[in-house]
């Protein structure tokens, strides 16, 4: 019995990831995971809106965040950032 050599591969049958274009993915906004202290009763409310809308905690939580600086800035104007202190 002679042996038998495979000189194209696997990627003849399944193609060449080169062969394939890849779609463009849209990218995300950068996040940051931050911490904080709230009341016990308005946790629970937020996770209770998340679990009637069927989305999750964080999404809603963002949506919240977001429409209290939007009403915030039209109230007060745009926000200021927090200068840098000098020499950090």
């Amino acid at each position: 019995m002679s042996k038998k050599t495979f000189t194209t591969g696997i990627d003849s049958v399944l193609g060449s990831p080169a062969e394939t274009p890849t779609p463009d993915k849209p990218t995300k906004p950068q996040s940051h995971r931050a911490t904080f202290i709230m009341e016990e009763a308005d946790v629970e409310k937020i996770r209770a809106i998340a679990y009637w809308e069927r989305r999750k905690v964080t999404a809603v939580a963002n949506d919240m965040i977001k429409s209290y600086l939007k009403s915030y800035e039209k109230k007060n104007g745009d926000i200021q950032p927090i200068p840098k202190e000098a020499g950090k």
